[in-house]
């Protein structure tokens, strides 16, 4: 029996697609993670890898194929080996609630 399998790009820097969670024809829900690999702890600036857990936090992004499309990223908490500090990673292609291309496309810049 063949399976459906769709394939997304999402032409975002240092983003991997996970997988489709959500596939209508009014709604497109996507999976995804970072692929930076190492984060500078934001207390004291040691480079950390280890993970302690990961949390889910949606994204609205810019319409695909005429349908709302949200991007749930998988966001690393990470523990600092050196000061023992937790965080949540960042990343420059979310802003809020959006990612930066939608909040671009929403707010043109002003000169």
């Amino acid at each position: 029996m063949a399976r459906y399998v769709m394939s997304v790009r999402l032409h975002l820097p240092q983003i991997r697609v996970l997988g489709v969670l959500e596939d209508t024809a009014a709604r497109l829900v996507v999976s995804v993670e970072s692929t930076l690999r190492r984060l500078r702890c934001p207390h004291c600036g040691f480079k950390c890898h280890r993970v302690h857990d990961r949390r889910g936090k949606r994204f609205r992004d810019v319409e695909v194929s005429g349908r709302r499309t949200t991007l749930v990223w998988s966001r690393r908490r990470m523990v600092c080996g050196s000061c023992g500090g937790r965080f949540l990673e960042d990343h420059p292609a979310f802003e809020g609630g959006l990612t930066a291309r939608l909040a671009r496309a929403v707010v043109p810049t002003r000169r």
